[in-house]
């Protein structure tokens, strides 16, 4: 009986291991600059910050959509 586990760029789990510890690292990185890139347009909005919420876009989405209706595509990302 043969099973095969599909074909992944992965390599050794000590690649796997140093690519998790880089994901860290960037999903920090990413989460500092889009912090201070909200501090920043709250600046320029300066009183009217009820506005703030209202124009923060990832694309053509309302970032508060994207936390509230996140969900996970596994066509996209589940290996056959």
């Amino acid at each position: 009986m043969s099973i095969s586990s599909g074909e992944y760029d992965v390599g050794t789990l000590d690649q796997l291991v140093g690519l998790s510890d880089d994901l860290n690292k960037l999903d920090s990185t990413a989460e500092g600059v889009t912090r201070k890139l909200v501090q920043y347009f709250g600046e320029v909005l300066e009183d009217d910050k009820s506005k703030l919420a209202e124009n923060l876009h990832v694309g053509n989405t309302i970032l508060s959509n994207i936390y509230s209706y996140y969900y996970y595509d596994y066509d996209y990302y589940y290996y056959y």
